[in-house]
C-alpha cells in the first residue's frame, strides 16, 4: 500500500543505490530465512499464480473495508492485483506448518531523493496474530534495508487503521513528510544505518 507525494527523486546517488539493490534483490531475498518462533517462519517465494493469488486475497480480506473508508483510496481489485504482480514488488511469506499465513510486500525505491525500502503490505491471518510476528517481520525489513544500503524504511498507513498507526509509532516510525490534516493517510519512515554484513537468516 503506497501513496506518494511531491516530485520523483532525482538524486543520482540515490538512484544508483536503488538500482544496485534492485539488481541484487534475488540474492538478498534468497538469503531470508527467519525462524520467528511458535512454528512460524518468514521466507521469500518466487512469484507464482498461487502465491500472488494468496497475497491478493489476504490483502483484500484485511484491507478492503479500510480502503473504502478512505476518500482518496477506494478498493479496486484490478489495481491491487497489478500492484502485487509488479516486477518491482517482492513478497515474503509467513509460513506455519506448511501453510501460508501472511505476507510482507516490499519495493526498493527513490523517495524524496533518498534510497529507501518501501513497505507496501504486512498482512497476517487472524490465526497468526498475537504471536509478535509483526514486530519480528519489521525487524527483518529493517535488516534488509541495512543489507541493501538503503537510508530509510518508508511506509504508508491509513489513519483509520488505528492499530497499525500505534504499532508503527511504537517502533519509532515518524512522519516522513508533512501532509494536510484532511488526508486519510500518513507516510511514515525510520532512518536506517547501512550494514552490508547483517545476516538475513536467523532465529528471531
Amino acid at each position: 500500500m503506497v501513496k506518494k507525494t511531491g516530485k520523483p527523486g532525482n538524486s543520482t546517488r540515490a538512484k544508483a543505490l536503488v538500482s544496485m539493490a534492485q539488481q541484487a534483490s534475488e540474492k538478498y531475498l534468497d538469503e531470508i530465512d527467519v525462524d520467528m518462533g511458535d512454528g512460524y517462519t518468514l521466507v521469500y517465494e518466487k512469484p507464482s499464480e498461487a502465491s500472488m493469488n494468496y497475497a491478493f486475497e489476504i490483502t483484500k480480506h484485511n484491507m478492503q473495508e479500510l480502503y473504502e473508508q478512505a476518500p482518496e483510496w477506494g478498493w479496486y481489485d484490478d489495481e491491487k492485483m497489478k500492484e502485487i504482480k509488479s516486477a518491482k514488488q517482492h513478497t515474503l511469506f509467513v509460513h506455519h506448518e506448511g501453510q501460508r499465513r501472511g505476507i510482507c510486500c516490499l519495493r526498493w525505491l527513490t523517495e524524496n531523493n533518498e534510497p529507501v525500502l518501501y513497505l507496501y503490505e504486512i498482512q497476517l491471518e487472524a490465526s497468526a496474530c498475537r504471536f509478535g510476528l509483526g514486530t519480528k517481520i519489521m525487524t527483518l525489513v529493517e535488516k534488509l534495508a541495512m543489507k541493501s544500503r538503503m537510508q530509510k524504511v518508508v511506509l504508508t498507513v491509513l489513519i483509520n487503521n488505528v492499530a497499525a498507526v500505534e504499532f508503527y509509532r511504537k517502533l519509532n516510525y515518524t512522519n516522513n513528510e508533512k501532509l494536510d490534516k484532511t488526508y486519510s493517510y500518513r507516510i511514515l519512515s525510520k532512518k536506517i544505518k547501512p550494514d552490508g554484513d547483517v545476516e538475513l537468516k536467523y532465529q528471531a
